[in-house]
């Protein structure tokens, strides 16, 4: 599997997305509601990191690079707080210009559970 590109860590800021829970819930009339997971990864986070000052080749590259495998190709990502090696997906991905001659990425990553 292959590894996202080392572009240094990501803009100050950077959190955890509240996770996604994939829960059925079925309401009963008397008040009672029966919850149950959809399957044992039922938790489903996602990321959102961005770099703001990166210099036009590596934004170009690091772009092409996710560009090409959005919602397809599967890759380990390194948490940046915690270092843990991550496999994600990447769901969404842009390249904008500033007017400090300086490129900013934008992405968001979501764990796949795919196996390797």
């Amino acid at each position: 599997m292959e590894n996202f590109p080392d572009i240094g860590a990501p803009d100050w800021g950077f959190a955890d997305d509240d996770p996604e829970a994939a829960v059925t819930q079925v309401q009963f009339g008397d008040g009672y509601m029966l919850r149950q997971p959809e399957g044992i990864n039922y938790l489903r986070d996602s990321w959102s990191p961005a770099w703001s000052s990166l210099d036009k080749d590596t934004a170009e590259a690091t772009y092409q690079w996710l560009r090409q495998r959005k919602n397809l190709k599967a890759f380990l990502w390194a948490h940046p707080i915690s270092g843990e090696q991550i496999q994600v997906l990447c769901t969404a991905v842009s390249l904008t210009y500033n007017d400090y001659n300086d490129y900013a990425l934008r992405t968001t990553f979501k764990r796949d559970f795919n196996p390797i």
